[in-house]
C-alpha cells in the first residue's frame, strides 16, 4: 500500500502508462504524456505486465482449489450410493468426478500422437481422385435406385 504521496504518483504514473500502451502508445508517447524517459515509461510497463502475470496465476491456483473442493465433494456425496446402493447414475458422476480432478491437478499421462510425414507424396492428387472415386460411388448409387 502506498504511504506517501510520492509513492502515489508512481503508481498513478504507472496506470496511465500501462493505460496508454494498451492503447496502442509508443514508448517515446508515453514518456512523454506521464513525464518521464522513454525507458522508464518501457519499465513502468513491463513492471505491471508482471504483476498482472502473478496476479493471474494466484487467481488461478485459487479457482483451481475450489474446483478441487468441488469435485472431491461431489464425489464423497455420492460415492455411499455408488458403493453401498449400487447406483450406476452415483458410479458415473464419481467416475466424472475422479477424471475431472486428474485434469485439474495434471494426473493424467499427455496423449500421444504419431505423425506420419508425407514427403514426396502430391496429396492434391491424391485428394482429387478420392474425389473422383467418391463421385463414381454416388453416382452409381443414383443409377440402381
Amino acid at each position: 500500500m502506498a504511504t506517501n504521496r510520492r509513492e502515489m504518483n508512481e503508481i498513478a504514473k504507472a496506470y496511465k502508462a500501462f493505460q496508454l500502451r494498451r492503447a496502442g502508445a509508443e514508448y517515446a508517447e508515453i514518456g512523454k504524456a506521464i513525464g518521464v524517459r522513454e525507458t522508464t515509461a518501457y519499465r513502468l510497463v513491463q513492471e505491471r505486465l508482471r504483476q498482472m502475470r502473478t496476479e493471474t496465476a494466484e487467481d488461478l491456483t485459487a479457482v483451481r482449489q475450489i474446483e478441487i473442493a468441488r469435485c472431491n465433494q461431489l464425489f464423497l456425496s455420492m460415492y455411499q450410493r455408488a458403493t453401498e446402493h449400487k447406483d450406476p447414475a452415483a458410479a458415473r458422476v464419481c467416475l466424472q468426478a475422479q477424471q475431472r480432478l486428474a485434469a485439474l491437478l495434471g494426473l493424467d499421462e499427455p496423449a500421444r500422437l504419431n505423425v506420419t510425414m508425407t514427403e514426396g507424396r502430391d496429396l492434391d492428387a491424391e485428394i482429387r481422385a478420392a474425389e473422383e472415386k467418391a463421385a463414381e460411388r454416388a453416382a452409381k448409387r443414383e443409377t440402381v435406385q
